[in-house]
């Protein structure tokens, strides 16, 4: 029986790995139906069983999924009766074609492969169809018990062979939901280590770009510093300049007054030189009267007169002189006003521009402040990233390091 068995164990398998998730070969199989005990016997009572199983398998079917829409959680799964109908018929063709054909070969551990994707992709955890497969087996232990109703040890083993069966095709179910999930997982944590490495990148970009924009603002926060106090000793000079040009201004109108008042003399002195011209006049009239005793006085007289004239001539020099100096002193002042009114308006320009300077020094203090906090930002980011990334790595390495594990638990073929 021994070498039957191992006969048998050697050639129910001929074709290689069923899928690279699970990586289940014919030696693998053998392991697994070895370790279930499914022996020759097994196989003849399983097959035995399938004509049995296609009589009945509908109204097991209609019980079963009665009883799936009893629940939320499992109804939602099945939200319309096409999507019902397809996971029906796939259910009845495994059953009949795989399960019960007695041949746990590749082609059978494909199909059980293929049902575990379906519930992964359906997002059936083994918490509901594990549910699924305890009532499929009370089922199918109704109908092994009706079966060989009057055969007791035949049924005990036709029930045996229906259990291992049931179990091997849950084993299968689980490895691969296990596999396709670690596998999901190991592409999740890939991709978020590779996202994280871009986004360690990217933060590391822009914090050099923060970094070399924050150097610049400061540079422009200095440079609106310097400029700021340039603008304030503008303003404070042209301040001075104002009352300067203000004290020259009034010294300009002193002058214009004084030589007012200069002509003013000059007109006193023309008029007196006048008078002593006619007054010498007068005197070289009295003297020719007098004859030879006037003509002394006569001499007098003349030079009096000419010194009167003399006199009226430089008087009106100079009170032409002192016109021409008026009119030039009163077009300086007016220059001067007109200067003055410029410097003014100079001084409240200075003033905006330095009101405006220290506006953009406090603008710019604020910028560079952000830019500090917006470099702190993306730092920490740069660090949660980086932290990001470890996780990832060590969940996808411990991901990897379960996987083999199991692989190594599976049961040995000697």
């Amino acid at each position: 029986m021994a070498v039957a068995a191992q006969v048998f164990y050697s050639g129910i398998m001929t074709h290689g790995h069923i899928s690279n998730l699970q990586g289940v070969s014919a030696s693998d199989m053998n392991d697994r139906a070895r370790f279930l005990s499914i022996d020759e016997r097994d196989i003849r009572y399983i097959r035995a069983m399938r004509p049995v199983v296609e009589r009945h398998i509908d109204r097991m079917l209609d019980r079963f999924y009665a009883h799936v829409m009893k629940f939320e959680e499992t109804k939602r799964k099945f939200r319309t009766k096409a999507i019902m109908e397809h996971a029906r018929s796939a259910q009845r063709a495994h059953w009949l074609e795989y399960v019960f054909r007695g041949e746990f070969d590749v082609e059978y551990a494909n199909k059980a492969v293929q049902i575990g994707a379906a519930h992964v992709k359906i997002g059936l955890t083994p918490q509901w169809y594990l549910g699924g497969y305890l009532l499929v087996l009370n089922l199918l232990d109704e109908v092994c018990r009706r079966r060989y109703f009057l055969r007791p040890r035949a049924r005990r083993h036709a029930l045996e062979a229906v259990h291992k069966a049931v179990f091997m095709d849950i084993d299968l179910a689980i490895t691969s939901y296990q596999a396709l999930r670690d596998d999901l997982m190991l592409n999740m944590a890939q991709k978020i280590v590779g996202v994280s490495r871009n986004l360690s990148t990217d933060t590391s970009n822009q914090a050099a770009a923060v970094e070399e924009l924050s150097a610049r603002m400061k540079d422009m926060v200095q440079a609106m510093i310097s400029n700021n106090a340039h603008a304030e000793e503008t303003r404070t000079l042209a301040n001075e300049n104002t009352t300067q040009a203000h004290q020259g201004l009034a010294a300009v109108q002193s002058t214009v007054e004084a030589m007012r008042h200069i002509a003013e003399k000059v007109e006193v002195i023309e008029g007196i030189a006048r008078n002593t011209n006619i007054l010498s006049l007068n005197a070289s009239i009295e003297a020719a009267r007098s004859g030879e005793a006037g003509k002394g006085f006569a001499v007098v007289a003349t030079e009096v007169g000419r010194l009167a004239e003399n006199t009226r001539v430089a008087a009106r020099d100079i009170s032409e002189l002192a016109r021409q100096s008026t009119h030039a002193a009163e077009q300086a002042g007016a220059l001067i006003d007109e200067i003055v009114a410029s410097i003014e308006r100079t001084a409240e320009l200075v003033q905006k521009i330095a009101s405006d300077s220290q506006e953009q020094r406090e603008g710019g203090e604020d910028i560079d402040r952000a830019l500090g906090e917006l470099d702190s930002t993306i730092q920490n980011t740069a660090r949660i990233a980086e932290h990001l990334a470890a996780l990832a790595r060590d969940m996808a390495s411990q991901n990897y390091e379960e996987s083999s594990e199991d692989q190594k638990a599976l049961p040995a073929g000697h």
